[in-house]
């Protein structure tokens, strides 16, 4: 199979007009391309799976993508429904939340290794814009305390479509834009940092249906320790389910120990190398106890209660609702983009084929945009369900169809036989699905020891997200990553060696005083420039250095105005003290700069 997506991050977009050259070496009148031609480049760019599906390798690939296959859909399964309360939605919107993103981004996205689906951090965010916008909503009603509850959860689904179908709008307005090309200023340490802190959200809010506890709800700057503080409050004063209580801190417990000390050696024992659901295991024996028990009927303890089977029809989301959710689309619009293509180029790098970072804007926004027409919460790349796809041996973008195929089955038969599902199990698995991401955490001593800077840079963002909010966080990451960068310029060195001129340099002193400059050279770091180099030529001259000198350049990538006029102030100032200089190495676009500057023409002979 060819490597999905013909264009790396460096595509460049083809010409429509080929020219051709005559015998004399001219161009002659450029020459348009068939028109057919031109329909199945764009066809193949903007739905890759008529590309690669005609080229499929059944021997080779199937296998693995059927085993990878099963095991997403597997976990699709559990954590779709676990995810879906997250949103403010019912269990069985995260079984459609799973089915048609899959099936969708098959054909319009070029990685062959990301699992699109539920994921806590999004749907936690989708839940907090569903009840602000409800509540807003529900203040215009006027509704009777028995009809509260079901007009609540079809407002929750109209507002969770219609915000799935506002974020694919902000996606591919974000590719027409072309603003793929800032990707590189979201680094990984600020998505992990940000994970990490949206996990310690996800569990606290899960906190309260794992314990059956009733706390309140808050919003804003430090809205953790209010939680943490009415948790505190209601298991100190008994307000909380015990049975409920017992159930959820016994799964989470079991989970953890089993996937952590049992799993390991289960697997080396029985020489497994993919994944065992314990996830579904657990779900079906908690859903069997539950109904041999009556939990719900004579303990009262909360369960899913209805899941109806078939699936749903398609229907136009309820477009008024946008001036409500316009800023929620934008950000968790962002942080899908941002997750999505951090899996994307991890996948891609590992495995060695080309990811279109252009179309995948696309991909993930037309993905929203057509998943909207159903009862769903906003898919996103899934870190966890990725890897476990990965290492079950998933190939290409077609292990979509065998795990929709799985979840498929679920919605059309085998729902009603989880109604009696606990819902502090669904919490349970939750909670335990976030170890992998509070794992990162052990980052932190290691990125300490290699580069303090990165290691501040996760814990600033880490923090930002836990403490002042998700959003936020995510914003306070990207702008302390770019005062980094900015930190940086303004501690680039001048280097000073006493050596014979690089060869590119016509002057052959038998010994000269060779400075480089280790950063681009602009308003930044032009001050430190002038202080460096008037260091070494205080300290060159009361060490009776070499009076030539020459600047090699070839670690200065770019220069702005500020930085040409440096060069130049810098070649008058040397030679008014008595040094001959010579600027090496230049790239073509410094020299590019500097021609375009009229005091350049005077020192040009200086460069070599």
């Amino acid at each position: 199979m060819e490597p999905t997506g013909s264009r790396g991050d460096d595509f460049e977009r083809e010409e429509l007009f080929a020219g051709t050259t005559g015998s004399d070496g001219a161009s002659d009148v450029p020459m348009k391309r068939p028109l057919l031609t031109v329909c199945r480049d764009f066809v193949y760019r903007r739905l890759p799976f008529a590309k690669w599906f005609p080229e499929y390798r059944i021997s080779q690939d199937l296998p693995g993508d059927f085993a990878g296959g099963l095991t997403i859909g597997i976990m699709h399964i559990a954590e779709g429904m676990a995810y879906a309360p997250l949103a403010g939605v019912r269990p069985v919107n995260g079984l459609f939340s799973c089915l048609f993103p899959a099936l969708f981004y098959m054909l319009f996205g070029t990685s062959r290794h990301v699992s699109v689906g539920g994921f806590a951090v999004i749907c936690l965010m989708t839940g907090s814009a569903t009840t602000r916008a409800t509540e807003q909503l529900m203040a215009g009603m006027n509704v009777t305390a028995a009809d509260e509850p079901k007009i609540r959860e079809n407002l929750a689904i109209q507002i969770t479509a219609a915000l799935t179908m506002f974020i694919g709008f902000v996606q591919i307005l974000l590719g027409i834009c072309r603003l793929y090309k800032l990707t590189p200023f979201l680094s990984d340490q600020v998505i992990a940092g940000f994970t990490t802190g949206a996990a310690v959200h996800v569990m606290t809010s899960q906190l309260d249906k794992a314990l059956g506890a009733s706390i309140g709800s808050h919003n804003g700057l430090g809205k953790l320790f209010f939680i943490y503080r009415d948790i505190v409050a209601a298991l100190s004063q008994g307000r909380f389910h015990l049975i409920t209580a017992c159930i959820g801190c016994f799964v989470v417990f079991c989970l953890f120990f089993i996937k952590n000390w049992i799993d390991p050696k289960l697997r080396s024992w029985l020489n497994i190398q993919k994944p065992l659901p314990y996830d579904l295991f657990v779900m079906v024996l908690a859903t069997f106890f539950s109904s041999y028990f009556a939990l719900h009927a004579k303990y009262g303890v909360a369960i899913i209660e209805d899941i109806p089977t078939g699936l749903p029809s398609a229907k136009l989301p309820e477009l008024g609702l946008f001036p409500l959710l316009a800023l929620d689309s934008v950000s968790i619009g962002i942080i899908i983009l941002v997750i999505h293509l951090s899996m994307g180029k991890l996948f891609a790098k590992k495995h060695t084929y080309p990811l279109d970072m252009e179309q995948e804007f696309y991909a993930t926004g037309l993905t929203e945009v057509l998943c909207s027409f159903f009862p769903v919460y906003p898919p996103s790349t899934s870190l966890g369900r990725s890897l476990v796809g990965e290492s079950a041996g998933t190939r290409t973008q077609l292990s979509a169809v065998f795990s929709s195929s799985l979840v498929l089955c679920v919605i059309l038969f085998l729902g009603p036989l989880l109604e009696p599902l606990p819902t502090c199990v669904l919490a349970a698995i939750v909670i335990v699905s976030l170890q992998g991401m509070f794992r990162q955490l052990g980052q932190v001593p290691q990125l300490w020891r290699v580069n303090r800077i990165d290691s501040a840079v996760f814990m600033v963002t880490f923090l930002a997200t836990v403490l002042v909010g998700i959003v936020p966080g995510l914003c306070i990451g990207v702008i302390f990553v770019l005062g980094t960068v900015i930190f940086r310029s303004k501690k680039a060195k001048l280097t000073c060696e006493v050596e014979t001129a690089p060869k590119q340099c016509p002057t052959r002193a038998d010994c000269q005083l060779v400075l480089t400059f280790t950063s681009p050279l602009i308003f930044l770091n032009v001050e430190q420039f002038w202080r460096n180099l008037r260091k070494l030529l205080d300290r060159a001259a009361s060490e009776k250095a070499p009076h030539s000198i020459v600047f090699d350049l070839h670690l200065v990538t770019n220069i702005d105005t500020m930085g040409g006029n440096a060069i130049i102030e810098v070649h008058d100032y040397c030679q008014k003290h008595g040094y001959i200089v010579h600027f090496c190495r230049a790239n073509e676009k410094v020299l590019r700069l500097l021609n375009r500057m009229e005091q350049f023409e005077r020192i040009s002979t200086a460069f070599c």
